[in-house]
């Protein structure tokens, strides 16, 4: 049975047993249980957010060190592209320099 049903049940047996004042309290219960479902449900989305406010927040903590990560590659493959402009790895063109250099 659905809940509206099985609800118009209930109120159709209090109004029966008890009266006017019976079904008043019946339906102030009701509200109140209303009420208290849609704060469970207010409380459980406002923890999403602040869970979500969290993730954010940690993911810019990510960037911000994926983001010097990169400062760093760029300077070093910038020292690297500078070193193997020059050749200084490999001995037979520091040979070639060397006697340039010299005179040789």
């Amino acid at each position: 049975m659905t809940e509206p049903l099985m609800a118009l049940r209930e109120f159709a047996a209090i109004l029966q047993s008890g009266g006017p004042w019976a079904a008043i309290f019946f339906l102030w219960w009701w509200n109140v249980r209303d009420q208290k479902k849609w704060e469970d449900k207010f409380s459980a989305v406002k923890r999403m957010y602040e869970n979500n406010v969290k993730l954010v927040e940690g993911y810019a903590r990510l960037a911000d060190d994926q983001q010097s990560m990169v400062i760093k590659n760029i300077e070093v493959l910038t020292k690297l592209a500078d070193k193997i402009d020059q050749n200084q790895y490999c001995p037979m063109v520091r040979v070639e320099k060397k006697k340039v250099e010299v005179g040789i």
